[in-house]
């Protein structure tokens, strides 16, 4: 008996290894099956490279393998360069912006697909919206793998990229979100979010979210009022002279947004307000950062007020003239009418 189950482990334990080479073809796997497969190999090497670490200099006087050349997309390793789109010099920095010596221009496109709640009490704005974020790196270096770029319209070509590979190992821009109260990526069975790259080492960068974001509201002429909510995005770190932020927006699917009580028109901010201003204690700018964005337009719907409160208002006025019409001998008359109208007034607010 222990015998016939140890075969049929064996037997299961075979089948599911060798499941994936019967699924997928030769030429059919994906970049991000790829890259794991590149990482688990490296895995042993990590691992090697730190017991080296761990052991000293060789007989030679020289360290241990390090880490930085055996663990990433470096264009060292030959088997980088034949199974990924792109590979990275050994010098290559994260943490630092491609153009060193001048501006790192960034485009961003925000797609406003709804805005989801104006909240009045909170002075806040609840937007969902899809950032598309573009730079370029020319410190990648791009490998001519055939089986990888297509090669047929070169125009056409791009790939897509892990989104661990792009985390772990490519500089990212630090945007953020001003006057940001709430940001939750848009999650279904993954992050909806993908990363591509082009020949001319254009890295696009493409993410779903929803937006909570503070505004500035002033109600003196409520319910008439018109208000106005401006939405910011900019470096965290660097300044203008360091990044310069390329912003455009867009509304999509308007016919599907839900009524809200406002009315709403989306507009692009004013030249002055696309550099946002640090200042200190004493109100003196200290650095000044590009930022992009766009400014909600709203006039709030006054028809709900007219029908549920002003009108009826207006109306229990008239209605309490008639008490004039009642005799004053009519105590009883005239103190009910009254009363009535009392009751009615503090049900209404």
């Amino acid at each position: 008996m222990a015998n016939y189950l140890l075969l049929t482990f064996l037997v299961l334990f075979a089948l599911w290894t060798l499941a994936p080479q019967f699924c997928l073809g030769d030429g059919e796997t994906t970049i991000i099956q790829r890259y794991h497969t590149l990482q688990n190999r490296q895995g042993g090497r990590l691992e090697e490279a730190r017991q080296n670490e761990a052991q000293g200099p060789n007989n030679n006087g020289s360290s241990g393998t390090g880490l930085r050349a055996t663990t990433g997309p470096f264009c060292d390793d030959p088997e980088v360069i034949s199974t990924l789109p792109f590979c990275l010099n050994s010098d290559y920095e994260k943490h630092i912006r491609p153009e060193v010596k001048e501006a790192t221009h960034i485009n961003i496109k925000l797609k406003i697909t709804e805005i989801e709640k104006i909240d009045d009490s909170n002075l806040t704005m609840t937007v969902h919206m899809d950032f598309d974020v573009q730079w370029r790196d020319q410190r990648l270096e791009i490998t001519e793998n055939t089986t990888i770029w297509d090669t047929s319209d070169p125009m056409q070509a791009w790939v897509i990229l892990d989104q661990e590979l792009v985390d772990d190992y490519l500089w990212i821009p630090d945007i953020a979100v001003y006057n940001l109260k709430e940001f939750q990526m848009s999650w279904v069975l993954h992050p909806m979010a993908t990363v591509d790259l082009f020949p001319d080492k254009t890295i696009h960068y493409v993410f779903a979210a929803r937006v909570t974001f503070g505004c500035n509201f002033f109600f003196e002429n409520f319910p008439l009022d018109r208000q106005q909510c401006e939405f910011f995005v900019g470096s965290y770190g660097h300044t203008k002279e360091e990044m310069v932020l390329n912003g455009s927006y867009v509304q999509l699917h308007r016919d599907r947004q839900r009524p809200l009580q406002y009315q709403t028109e989306i507009v692009d901010l004013e030249e002055t307000k696309k550099t946002y201003q640090s200042k200190n204690e004493q109100g003196v700018v200290q650095e000044e950062y590009s930022t992009a964005g766009f400014k909600v337009k709203m006039a709030r719907g006054y028809s709900v007020f007219l029908t549920r409160t002003y009108f009826p208002a207006a109306l229990m006025v008239i209605v309490s003239f008639i008490s004039y019409l009642i005799g004053q001998e009519e105590v009883v008359g005239r103190l009910a009418l009254l009363v009535t109208l009392t009751l009615i007034e503090i049900n209404i607010m």
